[in-house]
């Protein structure tokens, strides 16, 4: 190994030039990045899949959408509103339920990265190969009688893995909301 790798090994990253107190995590910073950006982009998908269900203009669907932060509520207002379109015993209507769970999926994992302390970065050497994982924690809420904390790990590839599922689903969507809609506008919002 040269000097660069076990910098890397020992959390040392030569290119790093942000806070010293975040250097541990700067690997981790590109794919976090990437998480947040592909869920705006599904975040915008999901506006104007309502803004297409409600025959909405751009600016009232962006109303919305800065109305009401909570995307779970806006995800299942889509469901309310784009299920009347569908046969509840049709493929449209299977398809909308699928997609409406994996953005119910992709908004836990976002928060899950967004949301509560990094608390470190485990390392492990694997096959002569450096496999990182960032470290988090979930704490439990007031009322349940185990307080116990569940640590978490993310890997630079578990993030980029979902990511590109949000993208992805951005795309199933756009396809669904075209072929029950189809005088919708097809732009990428």
């Amino acid at each position: 190994m040269d000097f660069n790798e076990l910098q890397l090994i020992f959390g040392n990253d030569p290119n790093y030039e942000g806070p010293g107190e975040l250097a541990p995590f700067a690997q981790f910073l590109a794919p976090i990045g990437e998480v947040v950006i592909a869920f705006s982009r599904l975040e915008r998908r999901l506006t104007w899949a309502i803004e297409s269900a409600l025959n909405l203009s751009i600016e009232d669907a962006n109303a919305i959408q800065e109305s009401i932060y909570s995307v779970s509520t806006r995800t299942n207002l889509f469901l309310t509103i784009a299920s009347t379109h569908v046969d509840n015993h049709s493929d449209h209507y299977t398809e909308l339920q699928r997609i409406v769970k994996k953005i119910h999926q992709a908004n836990d994992y976002r928060n899950f990265i967004l949301h509560g302390p990094w608390t470190g970065v485990q390392r492990t050497i694997a096959d002569g190969e450096v496999e990182s994982e960032a470290m988090k924690v979930k704490y439990a809420q007031l009322g349940l009688k185990k307080k116990d904390a569940k640590p978490r790990s993310h890997s630079t590839e578990e993030m980029r893995e979902k990511a590109t599922e949000m993208l992805t689903l951005c795309r199933e969507i756009q396809t669904w909301v075209l072929s029950v809609f189809p005088t919708a506008q097809n732009r990428v919002p």
